[in-house]
C-alpha cells in the first residue's frame, strides 16, 4: 500500500461516542488509502462542556498542518471550527480541510440543553475561512435534531460546498450509516486520489 501524505481526524457527536455510527468504517477506509486516520474521544458526551472539547482536541490533535482534514459530526463541528480558527490565529497556518455533517452553530429546539453552550462559542468567519482550503457541509433533509436550515446558515458563512442528501436523519447508525461512501470519496477527492482531479472545484 502506498503512503499519501495526509491526516484524518474524525469526531464523534453529541451523545456518540468514537465507535459509533460510520467513525470506525470512515477510519478503516481512510487508512486503506494509506492515509493515517485517527477516531478523536471527547470528553462527556452525554454532558459536554465546550472548555473539554477543546482540551480534548487540543491534547490528541497536536499539530494541524496542510495536509491535515478534520471531519465532525452534529454538535462537534462547532467545537472543531472553534479549535481550527484558534490554531490558525496563533500559527497561521491553513489546513486542507474542514468537513462538517449536520453542523450547526445556534440554538437548537430539540437540543435546548445545549442551548447556553453554543451560545457561548462565538465564530470568526473572517478567520476561519482563511484557516482552511476546502470546507464541506453534509446536510439531511429529515435530520430531526439539527434542521436544514441550521446547517445551510453555518455552510453559508463558511462557504462551504454543500452535499444534501435526501432522508439521512442526523447520519446516524440508526438512520442506516453505519458507513459513509459519500464522506469518503470528499475525501479521496480533497486528496486527489483514484483519478478524481476535482479537489480544485471543491
Amino acid at each position: 500500500m502506498t503512503t499519501q501524505a495526509g491526516n484524518v481526524f474524525i469526531v464523534h457527536d453529541y451523545q456518540s461516542t468514537s465507535n459509533d455510527h460510520w467513525y470506525p468504517w470512515l477510519s478503516r477506509q481512510v487508512k486503506q488509502l494509506g492515509i493515517q486516520a485517527k477516531r478523536i474521544m471527547l470528553a462527556n458526551p452525554l454532558e459536554p462542556k465546550m472548555q473539554d472539547w477543546q482540551q480534548s482536541l487540543e491534547v490528541q490533535i497536536p499539530k494541524l498542518d496542510a495536509e491535515t482534514i478534520l471531519v465532525a459530526h452534529g454538535l462537534s463541528c462547532l467545537s472543531v471550527l472553534k479549535f481550527v480558527e484558534q490554531y490558525y490565529q496563533n500559527h497561521h497556518r491553513a489546513i486542507r480541510g474542514v468537513i462538517l455533517v449536520a453542523g450547526f452553530d445556534q440554538p437548537l429546539v430539540g437540543w435546548s440543553e445545549l442551548n447556553d453552550l453554543v451560545r457561548s462559542v462565538k465564530l470568526d468567519f473572517n478567520t476561519l475561512t482563511r484557516s482552511f482550503k476546502h470546507s464541506v457541509m453534509f446536510i439531511s433533509s429529515n435530520d430531526p435534531d439539527v434542521p436544514a436550515v441550521m446547517s445551510l446558515q453555518l455552510a453559508h458563512h463558511l462557504k462551504a460546498q454543500i452535499f444534501e442528501i435526501r432522508e439521512a436523519g442526523h447520519f446516524e447508525k440508526t438512520d442506516g450509516y453505519a458507513d459513509f461512501p459519500q464522506l469518503l470519496e470528499v475525501i479521496q477527492r480533497l486528496y486527489g486520489l483514484n483519478g478524481l482531479q476535482s479537489a480544485a472545484n471543491l
